[in-house]
């Protein structure tokens, strides 16, 4: 897969930014949000060796392929090429909104046009002086790492805004849907070819995430869309918002995730690794199979919340076949237990399929037909 370049549109409005700037490569968290200031007049061009950094009271782009940026201390590299632009909303002129996907009291989730392109993206907008500039460096850490080491099955961040009362992350858009549209659509009724090819999707796409270093953490049928419509092998890992580094442990510290899908170590606030988010695709493999999840959906939110933390999952009836018993019994253990991505994807389930229908060639009697050009 080619590696796409992500484009960080940023605003230093002060003096005191273009200082740091010139002194050092890297800004940390706290110097980031200090910049998110009015502008002032006044203008600094500077060339180096390797680079060329432009300072201007307005704003910055910055088209960087590899975005070193936001590591664990959310410090920002400068490098490659740089425009200057007039002071205003970056974000708004390069992008017109078309509709509001679903907005909380933190962010919105817009369907926006890219102008002079016309392509549709989709971009995760924080508006306001209010915002927590903290709260929302994991999410771009995440991103701008994923987005420097694509993978098929996760989206991929495109365009990364920061700006004084604006931070937009841009990504590709996905006309497929979600999951869930997508169940809804089948009327929750799968095959068993479809369930293993949407399987076999995110436990790529989380693999890639453990290589990575990176727990999810909000595993769900929403967080789940396709590129395509109508093409189950464009599946997208989405959202983030609540991913975290393995070794972060500010960030691990807050409780994040969906119940019912939420591993039981998070709700009980034990240590958790990867394997939490194979306890929430383990929710999902139940959902594909039998159209039901694994905690009642007619609980009170509270009711479900307890029988989560006590892992008292109940499966369907209706699951008979040893081996989807043996894999999804696996996936929704005791953390210890539970096996990592690259280990589901070698069980014996996703291989069965394959091997059944060499087994049933080799097995299958042909009748003797009669020659009918012979006497």
């Amino acid at each position: 897969m080619d590696t796409q370049n992500l484009n960080l549109h940023h605003s230093f409005q002060s003096n005191e930014a273009k200082s740091k700037l010139q002194n050092k490569n890297q800004l940390s968290s706290e110097e980031i949000q200090s910049f998110q200031k009015q502008p002032q007049s006044s203008r600094i061009t500077q060339e180096t060796e390797n680079r060329f950094i432009s300072y201007s009271n307005t704003s910055i782009y910055l088209n960087n392929k590899y975005l070193e940026s936001f590591d664990k201390n959310s410090k920002q590299a400068v490098s490659s090429k740089m425009l200057i632009a007039d002071y205003e909303c970056l974000f708004y002129k390069k992008y017109m909104i078309e509709r509001v996907v679903k907005e909380s009291k933190q962010c919105k989730v817009v369907l926006c046009q890219e102008i002079g392109t016309n392509q549709k993206k989709i971009a995760k907008v924080y508006e306001g002086r209010m915002m927590n500039f903290e709260d929302i460096v994991p999410e771009i850490q995440t991103n701008c790492k994923l987005s420097n080491f694509p993978h098929r099955n996760i989206i991929t961040l495109i365009d990364l805004f920061i700006e004084p009362d604006l931070i937009a992350l841009v990504f590709e858009y996905q006309a497929g849907g979600t999951l869930y549209e997508f169940l809804v659509q089948k009327k929750f009724q799968l095959t068993d070819s479809e369930v293993k090819i949407i399987m076999k999707q995110i436990l790529k796409g989380l693999r890639h995430l453990q290589k990575m270093e990176i727990i999810h953490r909000d595993i769900k049928l929403d967080n789940i869309m396709f590129t395509e419509f109508n093409n189950i092998k464009s599946l997208k890992i989405i959202d983030f918002g609540c991913a975290a580094f393995i070794n972060d442990s500010r960030v691990k510290s807050i409780k994040c995730g969906t119940f019912g899908y939420i591993a039981p170590e998070i709700l009980n606030d034990q240590y958790y690794d990867y394997s939490s988010d194979i306890y929430s695709v383990g929710g999902i493999f139940h959902i594909l199979l039998t159209g039901t999840r694994i905690y009642p959906q007619f609980l009170e939110q509270q009711q479900i919340k307890y029988l989560n933390s006590k892992n008292a999952y109940k499966l369907n009836k209706s699951i008979t076949c040893p081996l989807i018993l043996d894999l999804l019994n696996s996936m929704l253990s005791q953390q210890s237990s539970r096996p990592k991505a690259n280990s589901c994807l070698k069980h014996e389930y996703f291989l069965k399929s394959d091997l059944s229908i060499t087994n049933q060639l080799k097995k299958m009697q042909f009748p003797k037909l009669r020659n009918p050009f012979r006497k």
